[in-house]
Order: C-alpha cells, then structure tokens, then sequence
C-alpha cells in the first residue's frame, strides 16, 4: 500500500496534520482527519483491486475494462475532495501554532 506515491503522500500530509491537530488539541479536527484519511485510503484501497482485477481478467486495453477503472478512479477523486475540505481545517491549527510561536 505505502509504495503507492498516491496513497503514501496522503498519508504523510495527513499524519502530520492529525499530529498538529493533536499538540493544539483540536479533536473535532482529529476525527475528521482520521474520518477523512480512512474513507481517502479506502477509497485507493478498493481502486486498486480493481485495477488489478481487470488487469488479470483483461491484459490488453479494452474500452469497457478503461471504464471501470474510470469509475473506480473517480471514486478516490471524490474521497481527496473531502479530505482536502477537512485539511482545510489545518489552516487554523497553523495559525494556532504560530501563535505559539511568535507570541
């Protein structure tokens, strides 16, 4: 799973979120964010099966097997949107941590 770039930047962008989010204690933010990261990480998941599924089925290109991958494909496109709105949240955990910091 983690050798996926797609799934392993996610992952780091939203682990070191969720560690902000702990340090400044914004729990709302935490569960949203593991929400956010299980339904994205799912979502790869379950794509990535069925790729490999119709890979197995199908080796050469067929216009119905690009289809399902398409869809699946969408699938994660639709997660990443709700992860992004959540990791909008971080912004405040930024400013909180740079309260912190320079005063």
């Amino acid at each position: 799973m983690l050798y996926d770039f797609s799934v392993a930047y996610k992952f780091v962008v939203s682990a070191v979120v969720m560690v902000l989010a702990l340090i400044f204690q914004q729990w709302i933010n935490v569960e949203m964010l593991l929400l956010a990261t299980g339904l994205v990480l799912m979502a790869e998941l379950s794509n990535s099966a069925i790729e490999a599924v119709c890979d197995f089925i199908e080796p050469h290109h067929h216009e119905q097997i690009g289809a399902i991958k398409d869809i699946a494909a969408a699938a994660v496109a639709v997660m990443v949107v709700w992860l992004v709105v959540v990791l909008g949240d971080a912004a405040q955990i930024i400013k909180l941590l740079a309260q912190r910091w320079l005063g």
